[in-house]
């Protein structure tokens, strides 16, 4: 099968198709769209705290202010 051949991991497709310095550019480019991307969600978590979105979907969705078990 494909996941027992060793040729098919990760690690050997990234070196048989590009040299070292570009596979180290593009670790770099994947964990700096990373840190943008989780900097952007906890800005957003933030701003629909501040907003109060739990206490809306609540009372769209019908539950009460008692039953807060989500």
């Amino acid at each position: 099968m494909a996941f027992d051949n060793p040729a098919h991991k990760r690690s050997e497709v990234i070196k048989t198709r590009h040299k070292p310095e570009e596979a180290r550019k593009l670790r770099m480019e994947a964990r700096l769209a990373g840190m943008q991307l989780a900097t952007y969600v906890y800005e957003l978590a933030n701003l629909a705290r501040s907003l109060g979105a739990a206490d809306l979907l609540r009372e769209h969705h019908g539950a009460s202010k008692q039953d807060k078990s989500a």
